[in-house]
Parts: structure tokens; C-alpha cells; sequence
């Protein structure tokens, strides 16, 4: 009986030793970042430019002025301050409208926003501004709800970019 004991309490000892050992183990990511993300880490300046350029956006009086400085409050609020002609990244905002004839009062529309930043291209040799990070997001409304849904949806589409920032530059 007391060899049985024995090999229990050696038994139970190993298997509280190997759990304990498991536990500390360091805790890997489950995945990594893509390099779309990646290219968004320690993100601390950008130059923002905002191109609305449609004849309905002009109808429902959105200015480009008014979006980019509800982006540049976003930004600064995240600790990433406006620049403008360093040639540094650029953080560009297209509005896409589109109407159909059939159904004259819907219209839809897409935010395409970008990072673009000077990467260099190993096959040709060169350095190159391109985009490293795109989003787009877009809904059908009607002519009546097309500012309020601009308005609405342009927080969420820069909440969504600065949520990525900020998950690139916790990783590095």
C-alpha cells in the first residue's frame, strides 16, 4: 500500500511539474500581421488628402475641406499628427459615388482609404510610392440619407485604419 502511495504521489507530482512547465512556456501570436499591417507600425505623421470629386456629393453640399479635418481630429486623437509636403506617408481618402438611372434617388457610395509610402522594389531597384494599406467600405442609401451615411460612416472607417496602427505597433 505505501508503494502505492508512493507511485501515486510521484505520478501526481510529474503531472502538476510537466503542467506547470507547459504554462510557462512563452505565449506566441497565433498568427502574424500581415505586411499590409505591418507597414502601419509606429505610424506618427501623415499627409492627408481627400478626393470627393462627384456631382452628387456637390449636390448634397459634402466638402472635402470639412472631411479632412474630421480626419485630421481622428488622427489626433490617436497621436498622429497632420504633415503636408515631406514625403512622407500619405493618407488618402477617395469618396466614389454611383447612381443608376433606373432608381434615381439611390446612390451609392465607397470610402477607398490608403497609406501610401516609399517602399523600395527589389526587382527593379527602385524606391516607389505606392499604397501599402487600403481599405474600402461602402453601402447603397438614398439621395435624402447621403450626407448623414457619409457622416455616420466616416468615423467608423477611420476607427477600423487606427485600430490596425495600433495592433502593427503593439506587435513590433
Amino acid at each position: 500500500m505505501k508503494i502505492r502511495n508512493l507511485v501515486a504521489s510521484v505520478l501526481a507530482a510529474l503531472l502538476i511539474a510537466s503542467a506547470t512547465w507547459v504554462a510557462a512556456a512563452p505565449i506566441k501570436p497565433a498568427t502574424k500581421l500581415s505586411s499590409e499591417i505591418r507597414s502601419l507600425r509606429d505610424l506618427e505623421e501623415v499627409e492627408i488628402k481627400v478626393q470627393a470629386l462627384s456631382r452628387v456629393l456637390d449636390e448634397v453640399g459634402l466638402k472635402s475641406a470639412t472631411v479632412h479635418g474630421r480626419m485630421v481630429e481622428a488622427l489626433a486623437d490617436s497621436g498622429i499628427l497632420p504633415s503636408e509636403g515631406t514625403g512622407g506617408p500619405v493618407l488618402r481618402l477617395v469618396i466614389l459615388t454611383q447612381t443608376e438611372p433606373d432608381y434615381p434617388e439611390m446612390v451609392s457610395f465607397t470610402y477607398h482609404l490608403s497609406l501610401e509610402q516609399s517602399v523600395t522594389v527589389n526587382r527593379i531597384d527602385e524606391q516607389v510610392h505606392v499604397p501599402t494599406y487600403a481599405l474600402v467600405h461602402g453601402t447603397l442609401t438614398t439621395k435624402d440619407k447621403l450626407l448623414p451615411d457619409l457622416n455616420r460612416l466616416l468615423p467608423i472607417v477611420m476607427r477600423h485604419f487606427l485600430e490596425r496602427v495600433k495592433m502593427a505597433s503593439r506587435a513590433s
